[in-house]
């Protein structure tokens, strides 16, 4: 008779295996992605429903998303920050009154794209702020 395999699959009770990490590296290990990794498009233009378009890394254990919560947050201050920043070079660059019409068109194009992103931005730090109790310093802001 041939020995049998022991049974490496996760039992029902167990915790995640994500958990089992000590929290120091699972902290170390959202600093870095949260700094290296892209956000989701969506969440850089239309968040109508914040959690569709969170990374999907924050929607795994509850666990997890309380650790990963700050770090997203500064995620989405450092971009908003960038975003801003490149507003207002834009804003200098505008057109001169007696540029062609059509590069006046393109430019409040850019300009209210610009404008839609940086809202879609503070409306994700204030739902994310709020629920890592830092909600109000960035909903009176808004």
């Amino acid at each position: 008779m041939a020995p049998t395999k022991p049974n490496l699959a996760p039992q029902p009770n167990d915790p995640p295996a994500s958990t089992r990490l000590p929290t120091e590296l699972r902290l170390e290990i959202w600093d870095h992605y949260f700094t290296t990794t892209a956000l989701p498009y969506h969440t850089l233009t239309a968040p109508t429903n914040h959690f569709t378009h969170q990374p999907a890394l924050l929607n795994t254990t509850p666990q997890l998303r309380a650790e990963a919560l700050p770090f997203y947050l500064a995620r989405l201050r450092r971009e908003f920050d960038n975003e801003e920043e490149r507003y207002g070079n834009y804003m200098q660059a505008r057109p001169s009154d007696n540029c062609a019409e059509d590069t006046y068109r393109r430019w409040v194009g850019l300009m209210t794209g610009m404008e839609g992103h940086l809202q879609a931005l503070r409306w994700e730090m204030a739902w994310v702020a709020m629920e890592v109790d830092e909600g109000k310093e960035i909903v009176d802001g808004l």
